[in-house]
């Protein structure tokens, strides 16, 4: 066997093999003596079918066996001669075969990219802190208090007022005409429902009344209001505090502070990650390949589009879905670029995961997703160990930077 290997652009190789014609023969021979032993034809026993009739019949079976069984062989030979470790599957191409001649092919594939590692350590990062104040845990109160509220009618009329549920009957219109027709919806009378101006616009609305408002958008809706209702508000004591969960109130709010601060630390642990991620990306440019760039791109779209179907919206338009193509293509090189970045400090830093250390993650995982412990180690044992490997390039690049914690105001919805 003859190889020759070619660099084409940056990860992308070629490999171009010749198999001398004495072996292409040998193997034919023993693919058409295992076809022989199965070969059915009408008026011969099987395995009493006449080889040229089995060589004539099965010719293209035979011929795809064949160079299935001479390309597994060889190009692995070339990939060990040349010392090259292929990722993702080869693309075979210029493929020539016929008995009694040389067979010959040409592999292309991408490598694992070869650069050296620039700026990992002793980054600056900002990680920003969030305290848990009461104002925060009376705003969760609140929302509990709205999730447990009831809705009644007004026990006498009056205009509408902030906060008040609206049922009505709702048209949407364009150029004049209605497009979208909805009745006997309910509207929160609330800016964070409708929106401030559309909400200004509905206070003071009186039943059996209209009035046009201008929606998300700077749509026109007409609103036709039927009935006015309250939404009535638990008192916060220790009835509803045991109706959470907790002992009283005072038990409540030591455990919302509790799950707040939890929760904040942990989303800024994930910012600290994801700044990490950038500064790694910024300091370490480079060429990936190409095969996996375009595999993760695609697994991207597809999670993005059913999502869209899960959601019950339409597939985008031509021009949109170009777009998300061009966003996915750049988010898949940044990701992979990313892995081989993580895959390279792991390597230096001599960052391993044990048998052990894996086999217990994957346990971890079967009890969170009901998959078999048997299932999980077939299928992703690989890609578990990966991210295992990567978590913990992530702890140590991180107590290697130079972190400065920036205290942020938290928000309503903290």
């Amino acid at each position: 066997m003859k190889s020759n290997l070619k660099k084409i652009k940056d990860c992308r190789h070629a490999v171009a093999v010749e198999v001398e014609a004495g072996e292409v023969d040998q193997c034919f021979d023993e693919v058409y003596v295992r076809i022989s032993k199965h070969a059915k034809l009408p008026g011969f026993r099987p395995g009493k079918v006449p080889r040229p009739m089995v060589e004539s019949t099965f010719a293209d079976t035979a011929a795809e066996e064949v160079l299935k069984a001479l390309i597994g062989r060889t190009l692995n030979e070339a990939f060990v001669r040349h010392e090259v470790q292929p990722v993702g599957h080869p693309g075979i191409r210029d493929v020539v075969l016929e008995r009694g001649k040389k067979m010959k092919y040409v592999a292309e594939f991408d490598v694992k990219p070869d650069f050296k590692l620039r700026r990992v350590q002793n980054l600056k990062l900002k990680k920003p802190i969030q305290r848990i104040t009461d104002a925060d845990v009376d705003r969760a109160v609140d929302s509990f208090r709205q999730a447990r509220g009831v809705t009644k009618p007004l026990e006498a009329p009056r205009p509408a007022v902030a906060n008040d549920i609206l049922r009505c009957d709702l048209e949407v219109l364009k150029d004049g005409k209605v497009v979208q027709p909805r009745r006997e919806a309910h509207l929160e009378l609330s800016d964070k429902q409708l929106g401030e101006k559309a909400c200004k616009e509905l206070i003071g609305i009186e039943c059996g009344q209209e009035r046009e408002i201008t929606i998300e958008g700077g749509a026109t809706c007409r609103i036709h209001l039927h009935e006015i209702k309250i939404r009535e508000l638990p008192p916060v004591d220790d009835e509803f505090a045991k109706a959470m969960g907790a002992t009283d109130v005072a038990d409540l709010r030591q455990r919302i502070q509790k799950d707040m601060t939890q929760y904040s630390e942990h989303q800024a642990t994930e910012t600290l990650k994801n700044r990490l991620y950038e500064a790694l990306l910024k300091e370490n440019a480079g060429a990936v390949p190409a095969s996996m760039v375009e595999a993760q791109k695609k697994g991207i779209i597809e999670e993005l589009n059913k999502s869209r179907a899960g959601r019950g919206q339409a597939p985008n338009a031509e021009a949109a879905q170009k777009e998300l193509e061009t966003r996915a293509a750049e988010s898949a090189e940044r990701q992979v670029r990313l892995y081989f970045i993580l895959e390279k400090v792991a390597e230096e830093q001599a960052i391993q995961v044990s048998d052990e250390d894996l086999a217990r993650r994957i346990a971890e995982i079967s009890q969170a997703t009901g998959r078999s412990v048997e299932d999980l180690t077939r299928e992703s044992a690989e890609d578990i160990r990966a991210q295992l490997r990567h978590d913990r390039v992530t702890e140590f690049l991180i107590k290697s930077a130079q972190v400065e914690e920036i205290e942020e105001k938290t928000g309503a919805g903290a």
